[in-house]
């Protein structure tokens, strides 16, 4: 499944959507085209936070998120950083 989330440095999520069809029901190279919103929660702190990206999936209760691999085949981390969001109080 696909996930979108405001984060702070903490990992706090101050807004957070899973997004269109689980990523099991997928083709292989099939394009997916998703719209979203995230209303931020109403107790989020002006300042400037990055919007990530990623991929999970669910086994036996646990919600494993996917890792990118780089171009040489190392991983990376768990999530893409999208852009900023500037929350003003």
């Amino acid at each position: 499944t696909l996930f979108a989330q405001v984060v702070d440095e903490d990992t706090t999520r101050w807004a957070s959507q899973d997004l269109g069809q689980p990523t099991s029901s997928w083709a292989e190279g099939e394009l997916q085209t998703v719209q979203m919103s995230l209303p931020l929660s109403p107790d989020t702190p002006g300042k400037v936070y990055p919007i990530i990206l990623g991929l999970y999936t669910v086994a036996d209760g646990q919600f494993n998120r996917l890792q990118i691999i780089a171009e040489d085949g190392r991983p990376t981390d768990d999530f893409l950083r999208l852009t900023l969001l500037r929350v003003t109080p």
